[in-house]
């Protein structure tokens, strides 16, 4: 009832230029946040452990399921391939967000509101796979075929099977990088977000 009077302004960040990652014949995938229950990092497990063996995953954070989180890792042998870091500064996040090839993003409920880690993912021009969580600020990020793709909510063989389909091909996962980039200018630019929050003061006078 009420949508006129609302206006969203979106947290502010500092844009980063965009630089050249270190070359690999690996495939880097990197998830941040907190490790609870909601943010579907079992599904994150499954897909991996169904992905070939040259992807590699990092998973930057800590929080109550980190050892239930390690135990699932272990069982699936992945401990190779999947790694957890926590209590990394935000020159080291940086560092490995600055060094991957693709974002994941497997919040399976809509307790996750909005999604700075993934805000911050697309300020580094990553592209990204989302769960297409209905109802989620999360998918203000992702323009699914522009910067990644939606997967399936919970479903590990779909998470895998966009994994693939975005990292696949080199020339799609370069363009997914440039428009992540560019969404963010278009979306998230420091100067359009002032001007929203002047937008409400000058509206209020």
């Amino acid at each position: 009832n009420y949508k006129n009077k609302i206006l969203i302004v979106p947290p502010i960040i500092k844009s980063v230029k965009k630089e050249k990652r270190k070359k690999s014949n690996k495939i880097r995938i990197i998830s941040v946040g907190r490790l609870v229950s909601y943010k579907g990092y079992k599904c994150l497990v499954d897909a991996a452990n169904i992905l070939p063996k040259n992807y590699i995953f990092n998973l930057i954070g800590d929080g109550p399921e980190k050892e239930s989180l390690k135990k699932y890792i272990k069982n699936y042998k992945l401990n190779d391939r999947f790694f957890i870091h926590k209590n990394l500064n935000e020159i080291k996040k940086n560092d490995f967000l600055r060094n991957s090839d693709l974002f994941c993003f497997t919040s399976n409920t809509r307790a996750e509101s909005f999604g700075i880690s993934l805000l911050e993912a697309i300020n580094y021009s990553l592209p990204v796979v989302v769960s297409d969580n209905k109802g989620s600020g999360m998918q203000d990020m992702i323009v699914d075929g522009f910067n990644g793709y939606n997967f399936k909510n919970n479903s590990p063989e779909d998470l895998k099977n966009k994994i693939l389909k975005a990292t696949k091909n080199k020339r799609r996962l370069s363009t997914f990088s440039k428009n992540s980039k560019k969404l963010f200018k278009k979306r998230f630019d420091n100067l359009k977000i002032k001007n929203k929050i002047l937008e409400v003061y000058n509206s209020a006078n």
